[in-house]
C-alpha cells in the first residue's frame, strides 16, 4: 500500500505480480484504491485493474472506508 501511495509504479507491479492482498485496509479502513483516488493516479489505477478480474475489480471499488 505505501508503494502505491507514494506513486511507484513499479514496486506495485512487482507486488501484483506476486498477488498482493488488494483488500488490505490502513488504520483508517482505506483500501489501495482509496488511496489512488486520493492522490489522484489514474494510470495506476488503470495499471492494477488490468491485473484482477472485473468481479473482484467491482468488490474492490464498492469497498467502503471508515467514513462510507
Amino acid at each position: 500500500m505505501c508503494a502505491c501511495a507514494s506513486n511507484q509504479a513499479s514496486t506495485c507491479a512487482l507486488l501484483l505480480a506476486h498477488q498482493a492482498d488488494l483488500t488490505s485496509r490502513n488504520d483508517r479502513g482505506m483500501t489501495i484504491f482509496h488511496l489512488i483516488a486520493f492522490l489522484g493516479s489514474a494510470n495506476l489505477l488503470r495499471e492494477i485493474l488490468a491485473t484482477i478480474d472485473e468481479e473482484t475489480a467491482v468488490e474492490l471499488l464498492n469497498q467502503v472506508d471508515q467514513y462510507n
